[in-house]
């Protein structure tokens, strides 16, 4: 069974829900079967946006920056 190599398919398409519905129960398998630590799964889907996917997903983080800012300001 360790000979099995399972990898994250890239998503590339733009945000239609059938597909991103698949692709994600996809990840969620492949993390299941490699017991992926919580805090190192969106590092890792990172990595498998491309095109359309990548860019929504560069804006959210630039977006929702000054949030987090002010959040650690307010922790701290």
């Amino acid at each position: 069974m360790n000979d099995i190599k399972l990898g994250i398919p890239n998503f590339e398409e733009k945000l239609q829900p059938d597909e991103f519905v698949g692709w994600l129960q996809t990840i969620e398998r492949v993390f299941e079967y490699k017991k992926i630590l919580e805090e190192q799964k969106v590092k890792i889907v990172e990595f498998k946006l491309k095109k359309n996917a990548l860019i929504w997903w560069e804006n959210l983080i630039t977006k929702r920056e000054p949030e987090r800012r002010e959040r650690r300001c307010v922790e701290n």
